[in-house]
């Protein structure tokens, strides 16, 4: 029986992998996936709030709805928005990277120089803490960037398909003759 086309069949669209086997969708999606469990349980399960705090409360709810839409607009590869959800990760990246400028140059460095007295262990803490996100927010960036690039890639055909539509009799390249074929049947034959 010979083998046709289908360009529905989940192997055509390869998802790119980190070391040749763990899909980056997968880890993305994971990512996307707790950060919205964490985001809802801060919400339902977290800091008492005193009454006052009705704006934090509503920005926290804003965050968690933008994690779950990028959740689904990553499920569903739609490109458009998951490039804009690449810019604003690059934009937000920016704020970790602003506590770590300033907690280098401000506060480590002068107490490694010896020109303040005393480096808190709050204050390396919280630089650890600042390069940690950056690490993590640059490789998250880094695996969307290459997860909208494979969406640019159309499908390759399979390798035995294109040889055999080539050395047909009647087939012209670039053009259509009676002689040429389409390169998968319309109806499967049985």
């Amino acid at each position: 029986m010979p083998s046709y086309y289908n360009p529905h069949h989940p192997n055509v669209y390869e998802s790119p992998k980190i070391c040749c086997c763990i899909p980056i969708k997968l880890i993305v999606l994971a990512i996307q996936a707790a950060a919205l469990v964490f985001q809802v349980y801060q919400i339902c399960c977290g800091i008492e709030r005193s009454p006052s705090d009705k704006g934090a409360l509503f920005l926290q709810f804003l965050a968690a709805l933008y994690t779950g839409f990028t959740f689904v607009v990553f499920l569903i590869n739609h490109r458009c928005l998951m490039c804009t959800h690449f810019c604003f990760g690059i934009c937000l990246m920016m704020i970790p990277l602003g506590f770590f400028v300033y907690y280098s140059f401000f506060v480590v460095l002068p107490g490694v120089l010896g020109l303040i007295d005393r480096v808190g262990a709050n204050d390396i803490e919280q630089f650890f803490a600042a390069g940690f996100c950056i690490l993590v927010l640059f490789s998250y960036i880094v695996m969307c960037k290459v997860l909208i690039d494979s969406l640019n890639h159309s499908p390759l055909l399979p390798e035995h398909i294109i040889n055999q539509n080539t050395q047909q009799p009647g087939h012209i390249g670039g053009g259509h003759s009676e002689g040429s074929q389409l390169i998968y049947s319309v109806y499967p034959q049985l």
